[in-house]
């Protein structure tokens, strides 16, 4: 995963992460977009659980995988 810095005149300190949550269409457990939604915010919570800053897959397993940065 990159990593920025972003500089603000009024905030030079200021960090900012950004959490994601990734879901595969078609797959057998996504048969309308309302499927789809739903496992990709089930991700999004998991990423963001793990103390944000992270990419989860949903995958038809069922198993949601967070790789850690490097």
């Amino acid at each position: 995963m990159d990593t920025s810095k972003l500089v603000l005149d009024a905030e030079p300190n200021l960090r900012c992460t950004v959490s994601v949550g990734v879901s595969f269409f078609p797959n057998k457990d996504t048969h309308s977009v309302q499927d789809l939604i739903d496992l990709v915010g089930a991700a999004l919570e998991r990423a963001r659980s793990e103390g944000g800053g992270k990419i989860c897959l949903f995958q038809h397993q069922g198993y949601l995988y967070a790789p850690e940065a490097s």
